[in-house]
């Protein structure tokens, strides 16, 4: 295993032994490592939950959005997604080059351009 990989070993081997549950067998280094590996363990298994299972519900992979109710299909089309999703099944499924391919690559293009922009906004970077 190379250096690379090796944040793929730490992490808790059963998650649901909370550190509280196991504080009594623990040094207070070794509950002070494992809360910090377990809450940030559980922090990324939520994140995963509330940002990408949404956006994959939302976008119209699952179901089409034009059987939804507005406001439903409003937050989908906010998302990217919905344009990647449209964007691929225009491409695989009916072969379309036209238009449609033209219009869902600009939406996708100006929402990298933004999140860019806004990411070195936000991280105060600039462009070199």
């Amino acid at each position: 295993m190379g250096t690379g990989h090796a944040h793929e070993a730490i992490r808790p081997s059963d998650v649901r032994l909370t550190p509280e549950d196991i504080k009594k067998d623990l040094t207070t280094e070794q509950y002070r490592l494992y809360k910090l590996i377990w809450s940030r363990f559980l922090a990324c298994q939520m994140a995963l939950v509330v940002s990408l299972l949404p956006t994959i519900m939302l976008s119209g992979f699952l179901f089409d959005l034009r059987s939804v109710p507005t406001a439903i299909a409003v937050i989908g089309h906010v998302l990217p997604a919905t344009y990647y999703m449209e964007l691929m099944k225009s491409l695989f499924l009916a072969g379309t080059t036209g238009p449609l391919v033209i219009k869902d690559c600009a939406i996708l293009g100006a929402y990298a351009v933004f999140f860019v922009f806004l990411s070195l906004r936000v991280t105060k970077k600039g462009v070199a």
